[in-house]
């Protein structure tokens, strides 16, 4: 396996972390835009990598608060990612492998006849993974989200997201598994009541079948809590809690051993008091 096969790290949280700005919706599972090897990686002396993710997200209904959906205004979201990783180890861990990375998005939401357009709030990621066997890993990842992005995509509060990763590969079989959590600050708006984020709770998984050497089908499953928050206004206002269930599936190209193109389509079918996501995520590496 070559470098460029990695999907290094931190590619979990980028585009729902910039999706939930305040003018992008809470929409899309944070975990949502994990690809079929996410946790393939490798341990390696040292590498550089650069990366480019690519998102379509479509908003046209929302969850209600008894779990049926509505109509909402037609809106769109389009994302891009670039994204520099460093990946390195030491020769006293043979089995362990680090990575850091540095992920900036671009961000652009139409609707209603008005649409707005900047660079998003950043992501920092920082990773350990261990091989206790060949076709094994697991790890544990740390991004911080950091509210610096452009007034009009911020989403205005940090946000720390802790998760375990896993790979296993089982023949022509592979599964990706994360877990983890969303810990936001309180949200600072110029000019409206700090609002205060609940907590997250992310679970993901990607099942891959290698039908040839250049094809990979795969299926995944994601889900996400929200829990409650509130407006620090006069009244105190209450943000209900919210959850999410995502289904989608996809396929992975492989053009050479180190170029390759996945794509896939993701759709919400289950939820409450969230946007339904209904997106199509891609990744490409060269």
């Amino acid at each position: 396996m070559t470098i460029r096969n990695v999907l290094v790290s931190a590619l979990l949280g980028t585009v729902a972390l910039t999706a939930n700005s305040t003018v992008a919706f809470a929409a899309n599972p944070t975990f949502g835009i994990i690809g079929p090897v996410e946790w393939d990686l490798p341990i390696v002396p040292s590498a550089n990598v650069f990366l480019q993710t690519g998102v379509i997200q479509s908003n046209n209904r929302v969850y209600t608060a008894n779990g049926s959906t509505a109509k909402i205004p037609q809106s769109h979201l389009y994302e891009g990612i670039s994204r520099f990783a460093h990946l390195f180890s030491f020769n006293s861990l043979p089995n362990v492998g680090f990575v850091w990375e540095v992920l900036v998005p671009e961000v652009r939401v139409e609707g209603s006849g008005t649409g707005v357009s900047g660079i998003g709030d950043p992501l920092f990621d920082v990773a350990a993974y261990v091989r206790p066997f060949p076709n094994w890993l697991v790890g544990f990842q740390n991004i911080l989200s950091v509210p610096v992005g452009e007034a009009q995509v911020t989403n205005n509060f940090w946000v720390y997201y802790p998760s375990i990763i896993s790979d296993v590969t089982y023949g022509k079989f592979g599964l990706d598994t994360t877990f983890g959590v969303g810990v936001p600050s309180t949200r600072h708006q110029s000019g409206v009541p700090d609002q205060t984020e609940g907590t997250m709770y992310m679970a993901e998984g990607a099942l891959r079948y290698q039908a040839t050497p250049w094809l990979a089908p795969f299926v995944q499953y994601n889900y996400q809590n929200n829990n409650s928050g509130h407006i620090h206004d006069a009244e105190s206002t209450h943000i209900p809690s919210s959850h999410e269930t995502v289904l989608g599936g996809g396929v992975k190209v492989n053009f050479t051993p180190g170029r390759w193109l996945s794509i896939w389509y993701d759709r919400g079918v289950s939820g409450r008091n969230t946007v339904q996501t209904s997106w199509l995520p891609s990744f490409f590496t060269d």
